[in-house]
């Protein structure tokens, strides 16, 4: 993984679940990203965040801090290195400013720096610890975002006699969530609604003193679907402020992307991804977060991670059938049986998919079972355990078995089960190899009948020329 913000973090977590051997890279001193820099204390303590990292590297995931993936190395270099798969979840961490007049004054920063100071380098804690934060008595905060917000209410307990956060549409559109708003008057912080900065003003040494603003009003909508604001001419005022937040949104960095030109970018600067999946342009490589979709929340990165997981996962199965030795597996069809891969007979129906194994009987006898109490606890004790279903072949059998046979595998026919979403197009491509028949099963592993390779998706029934291959690799994959 290529961040440690909550992405990356989900992403590492499934995949050590899953049994991979997983590494993170971050940037920054400490593991968390917006976790740790951008979420203030009195949001999210930072104890919280530490432990579940903690419980990672329990999990036997690896953290590099201090390493700019780039920078100190590319992912190219990644992948001489051994890696067989990268995640991307840098963010979206460069900072946007509006280019004003006198923005070069001391006393501006860019909300990132500004909370990234005072949160994950401990500037909250002063005089405790000797981090830089400028204190400033008149703060303004320029965008009403949840940023702004946070930006706003750690400026206030920094110290500040007065914080103003400066918005140039009205309160209906102010972007931050409700509660943001609620909490932030709650402690003093003033809204200056419809009005706009147009340039910063400095005394002789070079320092922030105020800010000139242009009242005004909203006219019709814009791309967004807000009302566009509109200047009302001659009405300029002055702000009186010593320290300027901008808080107006942030884009892609682009130190890792930069030095990728392989990898699509949208105009924005974003990485390109496969919806679902993760997928980016370039092999091996996924990405997920706010690097793909802009600033958004960490609960939206979160998922995007859990999908990548579930799509690295299985592109890391498949790679390891196709570079097993002797991993050769029969396919079943009407012209007769096709040996080849494994890993390329899944590859060959053109989705990621697990396959379902078939071992040690004919390939005209393996059976579908429906649970029974004699066969029931097979059932639970596999992954997961609330499916209820089991695929065995006839050795397997209990003896005295009252399990009732719901369909039996015959030459000619792809068995397959899974999500609907690829249903149709396995079907057809069943059809085209030369199956006479497609039919939907519900399987996970019985450890006395057969394996499964993958915890999920969907399948097809393929017989293994060698029993010995078949225990290797479920040795490995256990």
């Amino acid at each position: 993984m290529v961040g440690a913000g909550p992405s990356g973090l989900t992403v590492a977590g499934d995949l050590a679940k899953k049994g991979h051997d997983v590494t993170v890279f971050e940037a920054f001193h400490k593991p968390g990203g917006v976790l740790i820099y951008g979420i203030p204390e009195f949001r999210l303590p930072k104890d919280i965040v530490a432990e579940e990292v903690r419980l990672l590297e329990r999990q036997g995931v690896k953290m590099e801090c201090n390493a700019v993936v780039g920078r100190s190395v590319t992912l190219d270099e990644l992948f001489a290195q051994g890696f067989d798969a990268i995640y991307v979840g840098v963010g979206a961490g460069l900072p946007r400013f509006m280019g004003l007049p006198g923005e070069n004054l001391v006393g501006i920063l860019s909300a990132n720096e500004y909370l990234t100071r005072a949160n994950l380098m401990g500037g909250y804690r002063f005089p405790e610890v000797d981090t830089p934060v400028p204190p400033g008595k008149n703060v303004v905060i320029l965008g009403a975002g949840n940023v702004a917000m946070d930006s706003a209410r750690t400026a206030m307990r920094m110290g500040a006699e007065s914080v103003k956060i400066v918005y140039r549409r009205s309160r209906e559109e102010i972007p931050a969530r409700q509660a943001e708003i609620h909490h932030a008057e709650e402690e003093g912080i003033e809204l200056v609604l419809l009005s706009n900065p147009t340039r910063y003003l400095g005394d002789d040494d070079g320092r922030l003193v105020g800010m000139e603003c242009l009242q005004m009003e909203l006219g019709e909508p814009d791309s967004s679907g807000r009302r566009r604001p509109v200047p009302i001419a001659g009405s300029e005022f002055t702000i009186a402020c010593d320290l300027c937040i901008v808080a107006v949104g942030s884009g892609a960095n682009p130190l890792l992307t930069g030095e990728t030109p392989d990898m699509a970018l949208n105009r924005w600067g974003n990485i390109v991804t496969e919806p679902g999946t993760g997928k980016t342009s370039k092999p091996g490589v996924w990405a997920g977060g706010d690097i793909v979709t802009g600033a958004a929340t960490v609960i939206l990165a979160m998922g995007a991670g859990r999908e990548a997981a579930n799509s690295i996962h299985n592109y890391l199965y498949i790679c390891f059938l196709e570079g097993k030795a002797g991993c050769n597996s029969t396919i079943l069809t009407k012209k007769g049986e096709r040996t080849m891969n494994a890993g390329k007979i899944v590859r060959m129906l053109g989705v990621l998919i697990p396959i379902f194994i078939v071992t040690g009987c004919s390939a005209h006898n393996p059976f579908i079972l429906k649970n029974t109490t004699e066969t029931k606890a097979v059932s639970e004790s596999s992954y997961p355990p609330h499916q209820d279903k089991v695929f065995l072949t006839s050795e397997a059998l209990p003896s005295g078995s009252k399990a009732e046979v719901i369909a039996k595998i015959e030459v000619g026919k792809i068995w397959y089960g899974g999500a609907k979403s690829v249903h149709e197009s396995l079907a057809n491509r069943a059809r085209e190899l030369g199956a006479d028949g497609v039919v939907e099963i519900k399987t996970w592993h019985q450890p006395s009948g057969f394996a499964w390779v993958a915890p999920h998706g969907s399948g097809i029934a393929v017989k293994f020329d060698d029993k010995s291959v078949l225990e290797e690799l479920t040795g490995e994959w256990q």
